[in-house]
């Protein structure tokens, strides 16, 4: 794992809420928020809960989180239908509630403990929604009678889990998602039982952690495992993308006054964000190559602005081009890399060395000398032809002053090894090449 910089974690996130900054909307007095569309200014309430959560998640207080909590308790949604009270909707949904929305809200109010006073939405109501619109089978679309999905599973019980991890939901929602496995990955993909992709098996992983739900039903912990490991082999961290599954796209339909309405959803998913805040929740800790690469590449990647490459490819900026990223990389600085079976040693004043696996019980000299012999390695597969020419050139040198090897013959043998030198170059620059295709 290459050495990484926290600083630059930080400013890295703080171009993100400089971005939040700039793109914040009133939508009246005293109320405002964000669009998914962050060059818009219709507010919604989904933008508007992962902005203000943004802020929260590195302890920042938004300027704004007045009349953004006021905007949200405006959308929140009030009927004498439990399928409907207290949920919230979207712009586009016709102002039926959906759990895309209200999941992404009642997670902000308990993860900021934002649900008490009279002008905070109604975080129970709004919870209550959740658990009423869940479907018989245990699993969640986007409202009651939907076809549940994983993604919606996923996000209802991440929900879920900031309120209340003891409910009967959370469980039989867990449920749900174990038996929507792809039997032949023992991973999660889109649909229930379908081809799985690291950017739902990521997003589930992450929601089964932390339901803890584990603790009580060993075999849900035995299922993690068998997630993580398919991850972990599956993982990429060097595009931010998984083709596979950049947008989610489903109809939601319904009968109202005898009239059907229909619009179509669309949920966008970058998939090394969730990739990364799963690897991190790796029960041993995860591995620290392909976390500290997945970390590199989300930083090497991100816009000036403050935001990433959307999903789609257009060029509007989205807070789903922000948010995700975000998300993971406070996981990174919050989350502790340090796990119950490592072994801490204080190598001076300001720096520590932590080992875990296999490495706990080897000496700090044998650790270095095999790192040392490993680095070695590695440079010689890469420099061969280099060092091959460097011994040619110093010992045709030396024959050269002794008398022994003539000119002429020094230099006709330094052809070969020199053409050696450009085809190593060469492979290098094809196989860089390659990688960044």
């Amino acid at each position: 794992m290459a050495d990484l910089s926290v600083g630059e974690l930080y400013k890295c996130i703080d171009r993100c809420l400089d971005l939040f900054d700039r793109t914040y909307s009133s939508a009246g007095p005293g109320i405002g928020g964000w669009y998914h569309r962050l060059d818009s200014n219709i507010p919604g309430p989904s933008a508007t809960a992962v902005a203000l959560h943004s802020y929260l998640l590195v302890n920042k207080l938004p300027a704004r989180v007045t009349e953004a909590l006021a905007f949200l308790k405006s959308r929140q949604v009030t009927s004498p239908d439990k399928l409907i009270n207290g949920g919230w909707s979207v712009n586009t949904s016709a102002g039926r509630p959906v759990l895309e929305a209200t999941s992404l809200v009642v997670r902000l109010l308990g993860f900021g403990h934002l649900m008490v006073g009279s002008d905070a939405p109604d975080a129970v109501s709004g919870y209550q929604w959740i658990v009423t619109n869940q479907n018989e089978d245990g699993g969640w679309g986007s409202f009651a009678g939907q076809p549940s999905r994983v993604w919606l599973t996923a996000m209802a019980i991440r929900s879920l889990a900031e309120i209340n991890l003891n409910d009967a939901a959370v469980a039989s929602g867990v449920e749900w998602l174990l038996r929507s496995r792809d039997p032949k990955t023992d991973a999660w993909g889109e649909q229930p039982q379908g081809p799985a992709t690291t950017t739902h098996t990521s997003f589930v992983l992450t929601c089964l952690v932390e339901s803890q739900i584990g603790e009580q039903r060993p075999y849900v912990n035995d299922a993690v495992r068998k997630g993580f490991v398919w991850l972990q082999a599956n993982a990429n961290t060097a595009s931010l993308y998984d083709d596979s599954a950049r947008i989610e796209s489903y109809n939601i339909s319904y009968n109202e006054g005898g009239h059907a309405v229909t619009w179509q959803n669309a949920v966008w998913h970058p998939s090394l964000p969730y990739t990364l805040s799963a690897l991190i929740r790796h029960p041993d800790g995860g591995d620290p190559r392909l976390i500290g690469a997945a970390i590199n590449r989300i930083l090497t990647s991100q816009s000036a602005d403050g935001r990433w490459p959307n999903a789609d490819g257009s060029a509007g900026i989205s807070v789903w081009s922000v948010w995700p990223f975000i998300d993971s990389l406070s996981d990174f600085i919050y989350k502790s890399p340090i796990h119950r079976d490592d072994q801490i040693t204080l190598l001076s004043e300001r720096s520590i060395l932590i080992r875990r696996g296999p490495d706990v019980s080897v000496s700090l000299v044998r650790l270095a000398w095999k790192d040392s012999f490993v680095s070695s390695i590695a440079l010689l597969r890469r420099y061969w032809a280099t060092v091959l020419f460097a011994l040619t050139l110093i010992v045709g040198a030396a024959l050269v002053f002794a008398d022994i090897l003539d000119l002429r013959s020094f230099l006709f043998a330094l052809v070969l090894p020199v053409t050696l030198v450009a085809v190593q170059e060469l492979m290098a620059r094809t196989r860089t090449t390659s990688r960044h295709s």
